[in-house]
């Protein structure tokens, strides 16, 4: 084959990069990939983000639909047989099914399927529907198993073994909180499963600790007849009372999603408690703040509304607001943490 001459004056043709090329080629296509990942990043999370509020969103219908149908807020307390539209309400015990908001609210959510299949005489751990995942109750920012098997979400429920589904999203059982470090509570004169005058718990069952039902997932055992949340109930206003938040089952002690005690919290708890220190640090302490509300997202965590809104709460949102927010009746009352009037400047940041 015959050699081709580069013609005289006329520099060499130059087929290849020089390796100084080929580096700053690779160092600027490594400069765009790491300024690109986090934008990358944050769109990813912010459409996890819509996903959840739009879950939350159609739970929130589901609940408004069930008011429309039985005329009383999905209840969070009981067995499947008891009949709590007239207040009648069975003993808190290891044998009770635990009637949650979430199985009261499935035929309205489109999952007549798995509310088919919950058996109204069945105890809860040989209840096999509760033993299935299911995923509306599940944010897709968090990834962990829908099922879990830790023993520790049983501790003070019912004698179970196995994998329960759990939940992200909890019922608001009020803004109380009756041990330390926090307090907050509300005066009520012993009129709605709150604090009575003196301050002595007077809801729930009385633990140490445990917050006292006056917000929409009212599970307190007194007053039985007077136990349910109706429309009529939210003297704070509809647009101004949380009733469906955020939780991560990882730092929560109690998530199945078809027990009572794994199915509601407290905003008596701050928002996103903890969260500075750690996933590691709230796993490990997720028997202390079981009742807490918060998310994987950034800054705060997504909430439904009792009229059916969804509004993304920061977690820097003031305390006592945020507490007075997950009562139904703040309107007269005032306690500890929570200064006189605070639910007249009750709204959503």
């Amino acid at each position: 084959m015959p050699r081709i001459e580069t013609p005289p004056g006329r520099a060499s043709l130059r087929v290849a990069f020089t390796v100084v090329e080929l580096l700053v080629v690779i160092a600027i296509i490594g400069l765009l990939v790491g300024l690109l990942l986090p934008a990358v990043q944050t769109a990813r999370e912010a459409g996890r983000r819509a996903a959840c509020t739009t879950r939350i969103k159609q739970l929130a219908l589901g609940m408004l639909n069930f008011v429309d149908v039985r005329g009383r807020f999905p209840a969070n307390y009981g067995d499947l047989s008891t009949n709590m539209d007239k207040g009648v309400w069975p003993s808190h015990g290891a044998n009770s099914l635990g009637r949650t908001w979430i199985s009261e609210i499935l035929p309205f959510v489109e999952r007549n399927d798995l509310a088919a299949g919950i058996s109204f005489t069945a105890q809860f751990q040989n209840n096999s529907a509760f033993r299935q995942a299911l995923p509306e109750a599940r944010c897709p920012s968090d990834s962990g198993p829908s099922l879990r098997t830790d023993n520790l979400y049983y501790q003070s429920g019912p004698t179970a073994s196995g994998a329960f589904g759990i939940t992200n999203y909890k019922s608001v059982a009020g803004g109380n909180w009756a041990a330390p470090p926090f307090q907050i509570y509300f005066r009520c004169g012993g009129s709605r499963n709150c604090v009575d005058g003196s301050g002595k718990v007077d809801g729930s069952t009385g633990w140490s600790g445990e917050f006292t039902g006056n917000g929409v997932a009212c599970r307190n055992t007194y007053n039985r007849s007077t136990n349910l949340t109706y429309l009529k109930s939210v003297t704070d206003g509809l647009s101004k009372t949380l009733a469906i938040g955020e939780t991560v089952p990882d730092w929560c002690g109690y998530s199945m999603w078809g027990y009572f005690t794994g199915a509601h919290a407290t905003t008596g708890y701050p928002l996103n408690y903890g969260i500075e220190k750690g996933d590691a640090a709230l796993v490990a302490a997720r028997s202390t703040a079981w009742s807490a509300f918060a998310s994987r997202h950034p800054g705060g965590a997504a909430f439904a509304l009792c009229d059916g809104s969804v509004a993304f709460i920061a977690d820097s949102i003031d305390t006592a607001l945020y507490s007075a927010l997950g009562a139904i009746n703040g309107g007269s009352d005032s306690g500890a943490g929570l200064p006189a009037g605070i639910a007249s400047r009750k709204g959503v940041p």
